[in-house]
């Protein structure tokens, strides 16, 4: 966990639309996402994010939703993501390595002294093309 810099963070619910494919995340992430950009057509402007809903198996395309949003019409499922304190770290890099350091880098952060709420999702919220910030929820 060597040179892992977090900054302790507050988050708002954030209401999100989403598309999940069973399987390991980093088997199936792409799939999910490739499924919930489809849907949207116009991905332009929007908030993606991510997570593993371990008690189901799957992973969990969101998008962050906007008024006129019909989740219905697009096949998809509507939730909110939590909101409370997180931990946050940052990954920058092209795609897809950059996505391959997700999985370590949340392994590492779950190594932090803070105490976890496991209750609460991991979550990804993808800031670009090529930076995510991953988010640990903790009490």
């Amino acid at each position: 966990m060597t040179d892992l810099k977090v900054e302790h963070v507050t988050l708002e619910p954030v209401p999100v639309m989403y598309a999940a494919e069973k399987g390991a995340p980093n088997e199936v992430a792409m799939k999910a996402f490739d499924r919930l950009e489809k849907a949207l057509g116009d991905i332009k402007g929007r908030k993606f994010y991510g997570y593993v809903a371990f008690e189901q198996g799957e992973y969990r395309a969101c998008v962050a939703t906007r008024d006129g949003d019909d989740p219905d019409r697009l096949g998809l499922t509507r939730e909110t993501l939590p909101g409370g304190k997180y931990v946050r770290a940052r990954l920058k890099g092209e795609p897809p390595q950059v996505y391959a350091r997700i999985g370590p880098m949340f392994d590492d952060m779950g190594n932090i002294n803070d105490t976890k709420d496991f209750m609460r999702p991991y979550i990804e919220f993808y800031r670009a093309r090529d930076e995510v910030e991953l988010l640990v929820p903790i009490l």
